[in-house]
């Protein structure tokens, strides 16, 4: 038994196609609904801040350099429209 060769397609069955698609995931291709889920008993919460956590933050320094480059490019961004 050898591999069956893929169906070839043509435009005349995109709409065939489409409407079996949109059946089989009408779930998820109708949009959202108007109203909200149902209240749980357990309702999570992701917390992405840890406001009792201290972060050590240093500011970035760039090389003498490269500073009229970077004052240059500060520039153009913050002038630009």
């Amino acid at each position: 038994m050898g591999k069956e060769k893929p169906q070839r397609l043509s435009e005349d069955d995109f709409p065939q196609l489409r409407q079996a698609w949109q059946q089989k995931f009408v779930d998820i291709v109708n949009g959202t609904k108007k109203e909200l889920p149902p209240w749980r008993e357990v309702n999570h919460e992701i917390n992405l801040i840890d406001e009792g956590k201290q972060y050590k933050y240093h500011l970035p320094r760039c090389l003498q350099a490269l500073q009229e480059q970077l004052h240059e490019k500060t520039n153009r961004y913050l002038n630009a429209k």
